[in-house]
């Protein structure tokens, strides 16, 4: 995917880093061909129960034109290809892509603030034509409740 951000500060930006979380699939929420959970037996102690993998993160530089980047240069606005070969993304994966900013304060210490998160969620074939047959079936009821509203009108109640 390609990244676009915009940037800007009152002073000055020191640094931008787009931070990649990487949630991984859990073996038991994957489904077998035939769509039937797959049989995993539920633990029934707290010793049995394992914690939520870690998300994995990556840390990825955007380039600035010149460090820091003065106010008289901002917003920057700019645009990243995102490689998600090095990530083995597998369906079910979920990534968080956040940026974060890091300004200038002159004699101050820098303030990082980070951007609201984007969600992306990993698929195969089969969940990409499910998405589209449920956002046509959506378009269809709707586009009947249309059609019909509009023929009722001008009709006595």
């Amino acid at each position: 995917p390609q990244v676009i951000y915009r940037a800007g500060d009152d002073f000055g930006i020191s640094g931008l880093e787009l931070i990649v979380d990487v949630e991984r699939a859990k073996a038991e929420d994957s489904l077998l061909e035939n769509d039937e959970p797959s049989p995993v037996a539920e633990p029934t102690t707290d010793a049995e129960r394992t914690p939520p993998a870690a998300a994995e993160s990556r840390r990825f530089t955007l380039p600035l034109a010149e460090s820091p980047l003065l106010s008289d240069h901002l917003p920057l606005v700019g645009d990243y290809r995102l490689d998600l070969a090095p990530l083995a993304l597998a369906p079910g994966d979920r990534l968080k892509l956040t940026i974060e900013a890091t300004d200038v304060r002159g004699e101050n210490e820098p303030s990082t603030t980070v951007s609201e998160a984007l969600i992306l969620e990993v698929g195969d074939e089969k969940a990409v034509l499910a998405a589209i047959r449920e956002a046509d079936e959506r378009s269809e009821t709707q586009l009947n409740e249309l059609i019909r509203s509009q023929l009722n009108i001008g009709k006595q109640p």
